[in-house]
């Protein structure tokens, strides 16, 4: 044993220290990805003790009587627990001299535990009854390698070994044939986002409730729930009196305009020849013009009716015409979303026969709680998602209503989404995505190479052929990408996809822990 109580007052002793964990677990496989062998089993590992002292891992260690591993150097035995009954993980340090406790106060001890990928974490230690407790908590897993350093009467003891628990071990091939994929981890910009409830309706500017704008009995219908239909399209046929009774007026009205023409021409004749007098004349002139008012007066009421200008010329030319037929036509190009109208049926002008939607765009509805009414805006990127297999979609906020509703303390905005395939069906709830502001990030990863382990957020570390879970704490989120606020480092190799076929095997596996 060497002197180093210099060194110890000194400080830089603390770099010796290893953050450690004493369990030691060891994972067998039998699922559907062969790892690799790699020459351990739990009662053969290789022996990684250097310096005066080590300990023999796994089960043909020396253990203590708090069952934890005890370390032996001279006459100076040192055991390390860990220690979570009801509290975090902690180590926790027993020290023994010729077979007798030694008092906590006379021994100061250091660990380091470096893990999978480089990580390094340092404890020290502080009296606790009779024994001595690190400073933080050991995180699972507790898979790492250790350095200990003890001073006792100004001599130091080192020792050094492996506990590794949880970890994977495939080969390249085995790594490409389960489709891994192993990124660095890198800072990035990540997106504050407001998720809001929301529902898919249909777009009330194209929504159109055809009446027909004469009373009559239903005749013919062409539409079916549900078809589709252009501008123009016949929809259904009414045999209308009010209709024949307004052509049967045009027809008149137009017969005595031609006569009250003719009139007039036979007047000016006489009246050119000074036969007729000029009172005549100007009366032949009136009847003319009462004539072409009660006509124009006649047309512009079958034009009301919606009959065209070639409907209306029609009645005038074709002896067979059905005066009393009455055309329903589609005013623009839509689906049948609803149908109130049968063969044989009265209908009125109130009569809601069709109802005909335009469903190449949709409205989405958010309800905005009173809390965000003031982050919402017109003009703001929304992703609407479904959920289900329907893949999400952009647009943007065109309208946020200017007052909160009274009963439901929330306002609502609206976009309008285009829906050429007509997946988006109204009536369906969706979720919409409003990003707020995009922050940078000191490690963002993809949300899908998270995965929960015992209640926990995790992610899987790569290091050459080895993997192993390391839990983090997740900061900010967006639609694709999460923050990683705490246990993942800028450059650490990770599994950014197919982390759960690695969680999946080792849900398979019987884990041994040694605290």
């Amino acid at each position: 044993m060497k002197s180093i109580s210099k060194l110890f007052l000194v400080g830089p002793l603390l770099g010796l220290i290893a953050v450690g964990a004493i369990g030691l677990c060891f994972v067998f496989w039998s699922g559907s990805i062969p790892l690799a062998k790699n020459g351990h089993d739990e009662h053969a590992y290789p022996d990684h003790s250097q310096g005066e002292g080590h300990a023999e891992p796994g089960e043909d260690a020396a253990k203590g009587p708090h069952n934890g591993r005890l370390l032996s150097d001279g006459d100076l035995k040192v055991e390390i627990t860990i220690f979570e009954r009801g509290v975090p993980p902690e180590f926790r340090v027993y020290a023994f001299e010729n077979g007798k406790p030694i008092a906590p106060d006379d021994l100061k001890m250091l660990v380091k535990l470096t893990r999978l990928g480089g990580l390094v974490e340092e404890f020290s230690f502080a009296k606790e009854a009779d024994y001595l407790m690190s400073d933080k908590t050991v995180y699972e897993p507790h898979s790492f390698d250790v350095e200990i350093v003890a001073l006792h009467k100004e001599h130091s003891h080192t020792w050094k070994y492996s506990a590794y628990e949880s970890r994977i071990t495939l080969t390249p091939k085995q790594i490409q044939e389960a489709g891994i994929e192993i990124l660095s981890a890198s800072p990035a910009k990540i997106s504050s986002i407001l998720r809001l409830p929301g529902e898919i309706t249909l777009n009330g500017d194209t929504l159109g409730h055809i009446v027909p704008r004469v009373g009559g009995v239903v005749r013919e219908v062409f539409c079916k729930l549900g078809n589709h239909v252009k501008t123009g399209d016949k929809l259904a046929i009414l045999e209308s009196r009010e209709l024949a009774d307004a052509k049967a007026a045009d027809l008149a009205a137009s017969a005595r305009l031609e006569l009250g023409r003719l009139n007039l021409q036979r007047v000016q004749t006489l009246f050119d020849k000074k036969i007729a007098p000029e009172e005549e004349l100007l009366k032949a002139r009136q009847t003319l013009a009462e004539s072409e008012i009660e006509h124009t007066t006649a047309e512009a009421k079958l034009h009301a009716l919606g009959q065209t200008e070639a409907e209306v010329q029609a009645s005038h030319t074709d002896k067979d015409v059905n005066y009393a037929r009455y055309e329903l036509r589609a005013p623009f190009e839509g689906t049948i979303i609803e149908r109130h109208i049968s063969l044989g049926e009265l209908v009125t002008p109130e009569s809601d026969v069709f109802v005909l939607a335009d469903l190449s765009t949709a409205w989405v509805d958010l309800t905005v709680y009173q809390r965000d009414v003031p982050s919402v805006r017109i003009g703001q990127k929304v992703v609407i998602k479904p959920g289900a297999e329907i893949p999400s979609a952009e647009t943007h906020i065109s309208y946020v209503s200017s007052v909160v509703s009274e009963e439901t303390r929330a306002a609502f905005a609206r976009a309008v989404l285009p829906n050429p395939d007509g997946r988006w069906r109204p009536g369906t709830f969706i979720t919409g995505e409003i990003i707020i502001e995009a922050t940078d990030a000191h490690v963002v990863i993809p949300s899908d190479a998270l995965v929960t382990l015992n209640g926990e957020t995790a992610v899987f570390i790569h290091d050459q052929s080895i993997f192993e879970p390391r839990f983090v704490v997740t900061g900010k989120s967006d639609a694709a990408s999460v923050e990683i606020a705490e246990g993942l480092r800028p450059g650490d190799q990770y599994v950014a996809r197919g982390a759960f076929i690695l969680k999946a095997e080792l849900g398979k596996s019987e884990a041994k822990h040694e605290h």
